[in-house]
């Protein structure tokens, strides 16, 4: 699975979060149905692959009881995750640029 694939994942994932209808935690979920197929070992800092595993299993028994704080948790650890994926691009364009 490539990071073009996390990319678009979590691209959708922050769509569904800023532009979905319903409450914080059905947002939350919707982001998660987006993004739940990316791997953990996408990420190559062991703090992102904690931060998305942690995303999966406060989310693997769905938003029953979810408080409002911590689906906005979610949300920020969602958008991180995306930041982090659009930095590695970056750096990686940067890298063949200076190669050229």
């Amino acid at each position: 699975m490539s990071d073009d694939y996390a990319r678009r994942a979590l691209s959708t994932a922050i769509h569904n979060l800023a532009t979905g209808i319903g409450t914080i935690q059905q947002r939350v979920e919707d982001a998660w149905l987006a993004m739940h197929t990316i791997r953990v070992h996408t990420f190559d800092n062991p703090q992102d692959q904690e931060r998305f595993e942690e995303i999966r299993v406060r989310l693997s028994n769905g938003i029953a009881g979810l408080p409002d704080m911590d689906a906005k948790e979610i949300a920020v650890d969602i958008l991180d995750l995306y930041f982090t994926i659009l930095r590695n691009e970056i750096d990686e364009l940067r890298e063949e640029a200076r190669k050229r």
